[in-house]
Parts: C-alpha cells; sequence; structure tokens
C-alpha cells in the first residue's frame, strides 16, 4: 500500500474508533444499568485511537521507508485488519445515535435498555473486541521493537522490554498501582515552608557529597518537632531545581512521605508510588507490570523490586526522599527494603535521603548504609528565629504589639525552642490569647521545656465553652483518620456536621455562634491544621503534627485540663462509629450523584466520598464494616445491609457511582455495588448474609448462620445482578453485568473466585463455610452445576479434597446433571479446566452426553446464560471447533490435544 493510501487507512481508524468512543460515553452516561461491554469498548477504542494518531506521525516522519510500518501494511496486516474491525463495531450501533452524542454531558437521560433498544448482540461485539486486541497487540509489539531497536542505549540499560502509552494509559495504570497517594502531606510541608529556611542543608558536605553519588544514602535525624518534614519537601524541591538548572533531563527525583495516620507498614506503599511516579515521568510502564494491571494482580515487593529495575534504564539518576521512617508501622520491613536497594547493583543509579527521629533501631541500620546528618545545630536554630520573626509580623494580634517587646518576645521564644520548630509555633499560639502584656511577659518568663508540657499549657488555654467542640474536632479527626488511613481528605463543613451528630445539639435559628472554619481555627489553634481546597470554597482539616496524637494517646495527657481531651484506646472510636451507623439508619440519606460523578471524572477519589456529609456517612460506614478495624455492634452492620432499610438505595448508589471510574482506587471502596439483590417480602438475614460474605465478613456472616433465624437463610430465593469477570479467551477478560435467581449456596457456587472485584479466595471461602452448614438443605447437583464455571487450579494447587467440586462429587452430586442444559463435563472442557475434566470423569462423566433437551435453556442474559450454546454439543467438539470461556483465571489449562485424547479414551 502506498503512504497515501496508508495515511487514510490510519485517519480513518482513529476517526472510526472516536465515534465509537463518543457513543459509547453517552450510552455510559445516559442509561441506566448500561452493560459493562461499552466500558471495555470505550477504553479499547480510546487507546486505539490515540495508538493510531501516534501511527500517523510516524509515517510523516518516515514515509513508507520504515521496516515497522512496512510489517503492519498490507490486506492481512493489523492496520487494515483494524480498519475491519472498527468498521464492523461501529456499524452495531444504530445510525441515529451518532446526533445523541453532542447533547450535554451532565444531562443524563432517565431510560432503560428497552426503551433503547438496545443495539449490541453481546456474543458479537464480544469477537469484534477480541480481534481488536489482537491487532492492538501487534502493533504495540511492532513499535516497541522498533524503539528498542532504535534506541542502543535504553536497550542496554533495560532488564525488561518497557511498554509506551498514551497519557490516559499511563494514569490509568499508575492510578492502579499505587496505594497511598502522600502528595498531600507534601503539598501541606510546602504550605508551611518559611522562605530561607532549609537551605542551611544545601551548604553542607554531607548534602554535596549526595548530590554527587560519593555517599548514595543522607539520613537526616533530629528530635520530634525539629522540621523534618518541612526540610524533606524542601530537599525535593531542591533537588528538582538542580536537574532542571543543570539541563538534565534524563534523571528524576521521586517522594514518600510515611506518616502516623497511614496506620501501615509503609514498605509496599512506599515502593508502590516511587515506582508509580517513574512510571509517569517516563511515559512507560514495565511489560510485566502491564500485563499485571489488565489481570488486576498486585504485584508483591519483589515484582516491584523488578518493575523497579526495569524503569530505572530510562533514567541516569534519580534521588529518591522518604521522609519520617519512624512513622512506619513496622519499621523493620522498610528499613530492610532501603538496605537491599542500596546494596543491590541493579540499583546503583539511586541515591536516597531519609529522615527520622533518631531512635536506636533506626540508627542501628542507617548507620551502616548512611552518612548521618543531625538537625541539631546553630543552622536550625537560626531558621526558627526567621519562623518565629515571621509568625509575629504576620498575625494581626501581634502587629498591634510594640517593635520593641515583639522582639523580645523572639529573642525569648528563639532561646526556648532548642531546635523544636513544633514548640515555637505552639508558644506562638498560645501568646496570641494573652490579652495583656504583663500576661504575655509572665508567660515568656515560664516558658515548657518540652512539647509535652506545652500542650498542657495549649489545653489550659481552651475557654470552658469551647472544650467540647475542640474535643470533638480532635477526637473526630483521630477517627475519620483510623477509617481512611489519610487518603481520604476531611472537609471541615463534614466536621462540622457530625459536631451536632455527636453532641445532639439542634442549631437554633437564633444561635449567635454556629461553629465555621474561623471559629474552629481559632478554638483548635495549631492542635489542628487547615487548607485550602482547589477550588478555594472549603477547608481539609487534619492534625497538625504527629507529637499532637502521640500526647493524646499517652497516659501523660491525664493530668491538668488535658485530661478532658485523652482518648483511651478504641472506645472513642467505637463511640464515633456507633452514633455514625445510627443516624444513617434513622435519616433518609441524600446522595448528590452528579457531584460524586463530577468528582470521578476528575479522579478526585477523596472528594467523591466527602461531597456531603450523608454521602461520607455511607462511605464510612461501609469502610467500617469492610476495614474490620473498629467493631461496632453486628445489629447495626445487619441493619446497614439490609436492601429493604431506606438507605440501601442511597448507598447502592453512590458506590456505583464511585465505580463508574475506569480504574477506581478499590482498596478505599469495596465494588459493592457489583452485587445488587432485589428487596422482597423475604426476611432479609441471607441477602444480608450474601453482601457479608461480599465484604469478606465471614465472621458475622457465621453468626447469623448460627444465629436463631438461621432457617431463613436456607429457605430464601433470592434475585438480582451481579458483575461477573468472564475469559473469552486465556489471555483475555471482559466484565458483565448478568441476572440471579436462587439461593444463596448457588449464588456463590457461581460466583466463586469469578467477581470482577478481583477478590481472590474469598468468594470461594464464602462458598465453603455454606458447604459445611447448609449442603444438606439442598441438591448438590444444582450447586455442582452453579460452581464447575467458576472451578480452576494454580500450577501449585492440586484439587484436594477441599476442593468444593471434590466434596460436591462425594456427596452425591451427579456429575452427568440430569435434567440442565448441558453437561457439568461440557461447561469445563469449555474452560479447558483440566483438573475439572478429571475429576468429573474419574466419577463416571459420560463423555458423550450433551444436556438434556426436554427443559427449558438457561435465561441468556442470567449467570448461567454463558453456556446457553453448548447444549447439544459433544464435548470433543467443544475442542473441534475451537470455542473457549471461563469464569476464572487460573493457570492448569490442557492442550485441545491432550484433553482430545482424553476424552477419546474415557469415550
Amino acid at each position: 500500500m502506498d503512504p497515501i493510501s496508508l495515511t487514510a487507512s490510519i485517519i480513518a481508524v482513529a476517526q472510526g474508533a472516536d465515534r465509537i468512543a463518543q457513543l459509547c460515553r453517552y450510552y455510559i452516561g445516559a442509561v441506566d444499568d448500561y452493560p459493562r461491554d461499552l466500558r471495555t469498548i470505550l477504553i479499547e477504542t480510546s487507546t486505539l485511537k490515540a495508538l493510531f494518531e501516534n501511527l500517523g506521525f510516524l509515517i510523516e516522519s518516515d514515509g513508507d521507508s520504515s521496516p515497522m510500518l512496512k510489517s503492519l501494511d498490507g490486506g492481512e496486516g493489523p492496520i487494515a485488519g483494524c480498519q475491519r474491525t472498527i468498521s464492523e463495531l461501529e456499524f452495531l450501533f444504530p445510525t441515529s445515535s451518532a446526533n445523541t452524542t453532542q447533547t450535554t454531558k451532565r444531562k443524563r437521560v432517565k431510560t432503560t435498555l428497552a426503551q433503547l433498544a438496545w443495539p449490541f448482540r453481546q456474543e458479537k461485539a464480544r469477537a469484534l473486541l477480541g480481534q481488536l486486541v489482537q491487532h492492538k497487540t501487534t502493533i504495540n509489539t511492532a513499535i516497541s521493537s522498533d524503539a528498542l531497536r532504535d534506541i542502543k542505549e535504553i536497550r542496554r540499560d533495560l532488564g525488561a522490554v518497557c511498554r509506551m502509552l498514551s497519557a490516559l494509559e499511563t494514569w490509568d495504570v499508575c492510578t492502579w498501582l499505587e496505594h497511598t497517594d502522600p502528595s498531600n502531606i507534601h503539598n501541606k510541608a510546602v504550605a508551611d515552608y518559611e522562605q530561607g529556611t532549609g537551605d542551611w542543608i544545601t551548604r553542607t558536605p554531607e548534602w554535596s557529597n549526595w548530590m554527587k553519588s560519593t555517599d548514595r544514602c543522607l539520613w537526616v535525624h533530629g528530635i520530634p518537632g525539629a522540621g523534618k518534614t518541612v526540610l524533606a519537601s524542601f530537599a525535593i524541591r531542591q533537588v528538582i531545581r538542580d536537574l532542571k538548572e543543570s539541563g538534565d533531563a534524563n534523571s528524576t527525583c521521586a517522594y514518600y512521605y510515611c506518616h502516623h495516620a497511614h496506620n501501615q507498614d509503609e514498605a509496599v506503599p512506599a515502593l508502590r508510588w516511587i515506582v508509580s511516579q517513574l512510571c509517569g515521568v517516563a511515559r512507560r510502564v514495565p511489560q510485566p507490570l502491564y500485563e499485571a494491571y489488565h489481570l488486576r494482580r498486585l504485584p508483591n515487593i519483589e515484582e516491584l523490586l523488578q518493575h523497579l529495575e526495569s524503569i530505572l534504564g530510562h533514567f541516569a539518576s534519580v534521588s529518591i526522599v522518604i521522609d519520617a521512617l519512624d512513622e512506619s508501622q513496622s519499621r523493620e520491613t522498610l528499613l530492610r527494603l532501603i538496605r537491599d536497594i542500596l546494596g543491590d547493583p541493579r540499583f546503583v543509579k539511586i541515591r536516597l535521603l531519609a529522615t527520622s527521629r533518631q531512635y536506636s533501631d533506626i540508627e542501628r541500620e542507617m548507620l551502616s548504609i548512611a552518612t548521618p546528618l543531625s538537625m541539631s545545630n546553630s543552622f536550625v536554630d537560626e531558621d526558627i528565629r526567621r519562623v518565629i520573626a515571621a509568625g509575629l509580623k504576620s498575625n494581626p494580634i501581634f502587629q498591634q504589639w510594640p517593635a520593641a517587646f515583639r522582639t523580645e518576645v523572639e529573642g525569648a521564644l528563639s532561646s526556648g525552642a532548642k531546635g523544636m520548630f513544633r514548640w515555637a509555633v505552639c508558644q506562638l499560639d498560645v501568646l496570641r490569647r494573652l490579652k495583656h502584656q504583663n500576661r504575655v511577659r509572665e508567660a515568656i518568663k515560664n516558658l515548657p521545656e518540652t512539647l509535652d508540657e506545652t500542650y498542657e499549657r495549649m489545653f489550659s488555654c481552651i475557654a470552658p465553652e469551647d472544650v467540647d467542640l475542640v474535643r470533638h474536632c480532635l477526637w473526630w479527626t483521630m477517627f475519620h483518620n483510623a477509617v481512611w488511613d489519610s487518603e481520604v481528605l476531611l472537609p471541615t463543613q463534614v466536621l462540622i456536621d457530625t459536631y451536632y451528630l455527636m453532641t445532639g445539639k439542634e442549631l437554633a435559628d437564633d444561635e449567635p455562634l454556629v461553629p465555621n472554619l474561623e471559629i474552629l481555627k481559632d478554638s483548635c489553634g495549631c492542635l489542628l491544621s487547615f487548607q485550602a481546597t482547589d477550588e478555594n470554597d472549603d477547608f481539609n482539616v487534619s492534625l497538625a503534627h504527629y507529637t499532637v496524637r502521640e500526647y493524646l494517646e499517652s497516659s501523660r495527657s491525664s493530668t491538668g485540663q488535658s485530661r478532658l481531651f485523652t482518648r483511651n484506646g478504641k472506645a472513642p472510636h467505637i463511640e464515633a462509629a456507633t452514633a455514625l451507623f445510627n443516624q444513617l439508619l434513622e435519616l433518609e440519606a441524600e446522595v448528590d450523584v452528579r457531584a460524586i460523578e463530577t468528582c470521578v471524572e476528575d479522579r478526585d477519589y477523596s472528594g467523591a466520598i466527602t461531597v456531603n456529609t450523608s454521602t461520607y456517612r455511607l462511605f464510612t460506614s461501609l469502610r467500617i464494616v469492610s476495614q474490620r478495624e473498629i467493631e461496632v455492634r453486628p445489629s447495626l452492620i445487619f441493619d446497614l445491609l439490609d436492601p429493604r432499610k431506606p438507605h440501601f438505595r442511597h448507598l447502592i448508589s453512590a458506590v456505583e457511582e464511585f465505580w463508574r471510574g475506569i480504574i477506581p482506587p478499590d482498596h478505599l471502596v469495596p465494588e459493592f455495588s457489583s452485587l445488587v439483590l432485589t428487596p422482597s417480602d423475604d426476611p432479609p438475614e441471607a441477602a444480608v448474609m450474601a453482601y457479608l460474605f461480599w465484604l469478606n465478613r465471614l465472621d458475622l456472616a457465621g453468626e447469623l448462620m448460627r444465629g436463631p433465624e438461621s432457617a431463613r437463610i436456607w429457605e430464601a430465593q433470592l434475585s438480582g445482578r451481579v458483575e461477573i469477570t468472564v475469559w473469552y479467551k486465556p489471555d483475555a477478560w471482559i466484565e458483565e453485568l448478568r441476572n440471579f435467581s436462587g439461593n444463596i449456596v448457588e449464588l456463590f457456587a457461581c460466583l466463586s473466585r469469578s467477581t470482577a472485584t478481583f477478590s481472590g479466595n474469598e468468594t470461594l471461602e464464602a462458598l465453603k463455610l455454606l458447604l459445611d452448614h447448609g449442603l444438606d438443605r439442598f441438591d448438590p447437583t444444582s450447586i455442582l452445576v452453579h460452581f464447575i464455571g467458576t472451578h480452576g487450579h494454580w500450577k501449585d494447587e492440586a484439587c484436594s479434597r477441599d476442593c468444593p467440586l471434590q466434596r460436591l462429587l462425594s456427596m452425591g452430586a451427579d456429575p452427568n446433571a440430569p435434567g440442565y442444559p448441558c453437561t457439568p463435563l461440557q461447561i469445563a472442557v469449555l474452560a479447558r479446566d483440566l483438573d475439572g475434566i478429571q475429576a468429573l470423569l474419574q466419577a463416571g462423566a459420560n463423555p458423550s452426553a450433551t444436556g438434556s433437551t426436554e427443559v427449558k435453556d438457561w435465561e441468556e442474559d442470567g449467570v448461567l446464560g454463558l453456556f446457553c450454546g453448548l447444549r447439544g454439543v459433544k464435548p470433543i467438539d467443544i475442542l473441534r471447533a475451537g470455542k473457549f470461556l471461563a469464569m476464572v483465571e487460573f493457570e492448569r489449562k490442557a492442550e485441545d490435544d491432550e484433553l482430545a485424547s482424553l476424552l477419546s479414551i474415557r469415550g
């Protein structure tokens, strides 16, 4: 094909892909319960458009001289294949839909699939998607191979092939990989920075040697409140500034902030964030990571190190800054990770700066691998003086003081700080509350020596009428952090609303002082920190410093006025959670679905969770159930998950909207809405148990099973819809929304290890628990038919007696399943499930059976409707036709000739 024709084909594919993507966006926005096929089509066509735009650029640059382009050309080549496939895929949409995509994006049409006469024949669409994925893979491989041939340095440095992606694809992979985003901590530290401070570190020989990589690790240590986090943020910005000024485009800087509110061992989250940052900068993703992303398999620490090695090939050097090692729970894994990185020749391009307190375990490890740099020095003392002077100058209260008096106060505070920025900031907060010069002078003559004494003085300054408000703000902020691990920011309006929730106070129309941002700032002082949001219409609140939490949770705060604020154990958290559940269950929740949608489109998942207080209650209650860290009464959880309750439909709507994002962070909000059971007149225990299983709360599900109403569970019939993952090829999956009707054991038999939440073996364990308690109440053959499609094992697993398949067969399940549209063996052959086929044949399955012709076929849109086409087709003919479908990913698959031989022998 000549260059002009090739260019025309490339443009045609890009334009066709764009039209289909627009149509998908329209249907997703307009149709209730849209098929999840559309989301996959949207992703594939959007990435195809970007890919072909890049091809267009390459042909403009190289013409027809590129061997890579020649290899893709031709009537049977992948470019022509994409053009044919896109044309066929576009034909599935009605032509009248073309103009509907011009409607306002925010307008949500209330309609149904039936009213739209939905155009898809699902099997045809899936087949076309499979072809499209194959063509894209061929093109991407050719581009990657061509790039590796041309760029010899990258080929030499890379330990694994890295995939070039569009900005959108890179963002999606990075978002999926990240577990904890520390950028809010970085931004707060930057906001707290006082101009002119911190630059002392750049004048030290330790910094100079670190920047030259003479010393690959620099450990900056200091006492509590010494300003280590702000210094770390300065170091990050300084490295970036130096790289920019030197014109070094081949080097970069990554960072991570450990934080007490994360409540976690920071080793893996730090490594995931750092790899994500480097992939984003390089605009490339290691091929194994890209494959893991498509399979939704989060990497372990060894795999993360392999990805780090691969992505380092795109840089000459990488500076990494990790703040607050001491705030990781536990520190051992993180310290070992740092030691391994610095000692491994694969990571010689990395230089690392870490900050922490001078704890003995950290000191022992870091002194063996790092150059220490203490923050107890005269430079820090001078920086503290600058911060004090700036505070005295900027606060309107202090501006009213005589200049000589301000100088006197500055000298006293600078002398008493002893290297603690935090101490100095707290003293300024105490002094601003004193109304008379004599009291100020008395205060600076009797300055506290430690932070503990400082906090006691601060609490003693809180007015009696403000005690309830300040205590609530501190406790609720700590409760919020315990639930959300600092990944979801706490808006001040939510904090104020929960104040009325917790205290039971009602807002009177004539109330003179309604708590607002200014009152919170004035009452809480420097105990809390307030940060403006991007829109500047609200502020987010957090504890001002780790030492505030340490003090309130220690016995040191049990005397004086501090005792009114002490937080003993988990009791305050349980009290807050209980109040949250009660309020949610008593009131009709108001969910602003459009606001959630807007946040999700902007990938502001924290904002989606806190769009208003009602939504915050819904998401927080669900998080408490799934997280297990804070226990509330089981009866409250059962009520939360009762589909008959008024709040429940709002809970489903909120989670469903949250999950409309392409790759939302499932560690924040479980994909609860992928199982929607229809409310019925039956008692709710079975539905509640199903949702408990869905959230992996087997402990509470077991409690229901053992309860006095357990008989209702086995009698109830459940109906609704469920989102499952279906593999139409061994390496290609798609999410589908399908209907279900049956009992709870049948439900989890066909969901076992086949959910769109990628929840590992959680649903499998649920099935095992149900079999333990209720198998004698159900037909084991029915359970076998529902289960066999989700059976499959990994290479290191065996189909043991504990496997539900073996248990069902041993308990009398008929391997031929008479009276059903197809046999378990047909389903197992369709998935190439070697273990399942062998077990069924050994149990007496007939390899020639093709299902009963005397029963009605399954509903096409049901879960078992996936197997509607099998009736009348012998297992051997399923192989010969090349058909494949599985409801679970597994490794122990057999080749077709091996299975054909096995079936022939048994036949």
